[in-house]
């Protein structure tokens, strides 16, 4: 079907970066996301559309996000001018009856769930001047935290360190990234990417309706605009909204008569069972007992900004709220690990040790690539032999791409520690956060700006504290509350709660049964009589929102390679409850359209984080520096571009010239005078990351040392070193002694020194 796949060691540099997509208009025209809100249940629907302005017939691909906590229900595609409605079935049959309609000259509709919040909708033989649109059914709820309610609408698929060794195998996907053998999809969910706007319209109408839980005016983005509704408000977008980040509205909540309240619903096809979701009420938060807490802070490059202050600011103030009786390790990492002064281990929470380790943060730079399974391990072998309260607090934006992998050293190595992310980023990586503050029993609080950060730091202190009670369990009257399915499995309320916990039931649901929630606490075994409603028309996104909480810890289980979980057990559930998992997928089939060959066009998305050298280059240090190097400025003959891609030339230039070419930046001239827009450039922050990468060049190079030395060239640019500068440390290695006078000459002090036999 597809005319062909690129070589994803050398890709265009044009289609890597998705300034320039194949020969013609990127097909994705619009993304509009509908529907309502009921409390803390919601109903929405995702619709996009796609169109095809080439001359040829194409498939499009599209790799886009969906909200945390809400499950997809359903698929209905417009193809041909006809409606057809969607089915779900397991994922390589559904992707065969896909592959097998477009072969036979029909248009067809194909999503398909790559991780727990990133999603691949194909839609076939679509052919030229011909619209057609995917629309998406949600069910699920709104994140409760920090006593907020939160609505996050994630539009960006953020870039994601996928470590390992390129397969030579054909890529299992259209994206920039080569598939690895640690994951062995990278290449579903690396979008190629575009500078500047993406010039796909976006449209948001949620209807808000409060139902006695939701209270005051929400806190929204900038870009995201409220406005009150007679029960509640209406969310809408700004006209200039780009889907380059997440939105986020955020409501406070009504204090509850009681401390407790359930829900319970029947399904439509049998009232006989259904789904009940209870939600407990914190009370007064114990007293403090002794805590060892390790921060992990994430200094990827990914991190550059204003995420790497605010990481910083959010452990200085963790390690500010510390008593004498705690103790605590830091640990900054990329793909090395760090910490002050070359700490071993959890050191007493005096103020010297505190203050020595808020100055060391205070020089932490975002370099490197992300590791995240070095921080894992460290964290678990400091943690291994303490008593007392075991916290491990991890700050990041989460961009990786091995989750499996990570939740399976969660499992095994930080079993008895309390595991508390801090997700920061205009478009985080929420689902795979909280799925890993999860596993460790622990909670997950999202930052998506400076502003929104001193918020989230007022509850965090209460976010580390011992639980109020644990072991939540809930027991009724009328109906039989089936343990096996109730999500999660073992949950604990915290002073910052509410806590929520869901399930499913069987009986008779004549009347409100009487609940009663137990849980465990320093003085006994306490419980809380639930004030119960029975709202009907809530029965289907409950169920749906349960299931797809289910799935989640079906696949946390099989992750971590639990006893009794398997593919197929995810694959019959996710069947059953008609819910979208990575087992699944949803098809649609519609009336015929062309044969013959189809142009596969990969939809560039917004940049999140543009390394200079292209991604699929990153973890491919086994060839030499002047492949990888040339591989980042060559472009093949008959593609079309302008001439001066397929001049030999650095990276930074590249860059600036194609910008200046597509209109996104004005002509400039050459120059090595200092913008005086610039503050003073001050190079010395950078020297020790120079000398390593050279040392390390010289020494034979390492998987890491691309990446490296492709945000080392982004984070240059950023404070304005001059262009020469940049140019010959992308040059490497024919460069060296050039890139020896120019640090002497900009940076006013030698390169060499600390470096023996540099030249």
């Amino acid at each position: 079907m597809r005319t062909d796949h690129n070589d994803m060691l050398a890709p265009p540099l044009p289609r890597e970066w998705g300034l320039i997509t194949d020969d013609g208009p990127v097909p994705l025209e619009s993304v509009a996301l509908t529907g309502t809100v009921t409390g803390l249940a919601a109903s929405l629907t995702m619709v996009q559309t796609f169109r095809n302005d080439r001359s040829t017939p194409i498939e499009a691909v599209y790799v886009f996000p969906l909200p945390d906590h809400f499950a997809v229900t359903g698929l209905t595609a417009v193809l041909g001018g006809q409606e057809v409605i969607g089915r779900i079935d397991e994922r390589g049959r559904a992707r065969d009856d896909y592959e097998e309609a477009l072969a036979h000259g029909h248009r067809a509709a194909l999503v398909e769930q790559e991780r727990g919040d990133v999603f691949t909708a194909q839609l076939g033989n679509l052919p030229p001047g011909e619209d057609a649109t995917i629309t998406l059914h949600l069910a699920g709820r709104l994140a409760v935290d920090s006593g907020e309610a939160a609505l996050r609408i994630p539009l960006l698929v953020g870039e994601r360190h996928h470590p390992g060794v390129p397969t030579a195998t054909d890529p299992s996907g259209d994206g920039v990234w080569p598939d690895t053998d640690q994951v062995p999809d990278a290449s579903r969910v690396s979008p190629p990417r575009r500078p500047g706007p993406t010039g796909v319209g976006l449209t948001i109408e949620v209807q808000v309706e409060s139902a006695g839980l939701l209270a005051g005016t929400p806190r929204v983005n900038p870009t995201l605009l409220v406005a009150e509704a007679p029960s509640g408000w209406m969310l809408t977008n700004s006209p200039d909204t780009d889907l380059d980040r997440d939105l986020v509205a955020r409501f406070g909540l009504h204090t509850a008569a009681t401390t407790a309240s359930a829900i319970f619903t029947a399904d439509e096809d049998d009232p006989t069972q259904g789904t009940w979701q209870v939600v407990v009420n914190p009370a007064d938060a114990p007293a403090p007992t002794p805590r060892t807490v390790v921060l992990a802070i994430d200094r990827s490059g990914s991190m550059s900004g204003w995420k790497i202050v605010a990481a910083r600011r959010a452990a200085a103030r963790i390690i500010d709220s510390l008593g004498a009786d705690d103790s605590f390790l830091v640990l900054g990492f990329d793909h090395q690990l760090a910490s002050p002064a070359d700490q071993q281990g959890p050191a007493p929470a005096t103020d010297r040790n505190r203050y020595a380790a808020v100055r060391w943060l205070s020089g932490l730079e975002a370099r490197g690539g992300t590791d995240l399974d070095k921080p894992l391990i460290a964290a678990a072998e400091a943690l291994a032999d303490v008593a007392g309260e075991r916290i491990l607090v991890l700050l990041t934006d989460g961009q990786v791409g091995n989750e499996a992998a990570l939740l399976r050293i969660m499992a095994e190595r930080l079993t008895g520690s309390r595991i508390y992310a801090l997700g920061i980023d205009h478009a985080v990586n929420a689902t795979f956060l909280r799925r890993l503050a999860a596993v460790g029993g622990g909670r997950c609080d999202l930052v998506e700006s400076e502003d929104e950060l001193d918020l989230v730091l007022q509850q965090l202190h209460r976010r580390i504290a011992r639980p109020v009670a644990r072991g939540l369990a809930v027991a009724t009257d009328g109906v039989h509350i089936d343990r096996d399915f109730t999500t999660p499995t073992f949950a604990d309320l915290f002073p910052a709660g509410p806590t929520i916990v869901t399930g499913r039931w069987r009986g008779t649901l004549d009347r409100a049964p009487e609940v009663t929630v137990f849980a465990e606490t320093d003085e006994g075994v306490r419980e809380w009589q639930a004030s119960v409603s029975l709202p009907g028309s809530l029965g289907g996104a409950l169920r749906s929102t349960w299931a797809q909480a289910h799935l989640e810890k079906l696949q946390d289980d099989l992750a971590i390679g639990r006893r009794g979980v398997s593919d197929d057990m995810i694959t019959e559930f996710s069947l059953a409850h008609q819910v979208l998992s990575p087992f699944t997928a949803w098809v649609a089939e519609g009336p015929d359209g062309v044969t013959g060959p189809l142009q596969t066009v990969a939809q560039p998305v917004a940049t999140h984080y543009l390394p200079y050298l292209p991604a699929a280059a990153m973890p491919m240090m086994a060839m030499p520096m002047t492949e990888i190097h040339a591989s980042v400025r060559l472009a093949p003959e008959d593609t079309d571009v302008p001439a001066f891609l397929r001049e030999p030339s650095s990276p930074s230039r590249h860059r600036r010239r194609t910008q200046e070419w597509l209109g996104l930046a004005a002509p400039s001239e050459r120059s090595d005078e200092q913008d005086p827009a610039m503050p003073e450039l001050d190079l010395a922050p950078f020297a020790d990351r120079v000398r390593d990468i050279l040392a390390r060049f010289h020494a034979g190079g390492d998987p890491a040392l691309a990446r490296e030395l492709a945000e080392l060239l982004s984070d240059l640019e950023s404070v304005g070193a001059p262009e020469d500068l940049i140019e010959a440390l992308a040059g490497l290695p024919d460069t060296v002694e050039e890139l020896v006078r120019l640090w002497e000459r900009h940076a006013g002090s030698p390169l060499e020194d600390d470096t023996p036999d540099l030249r």
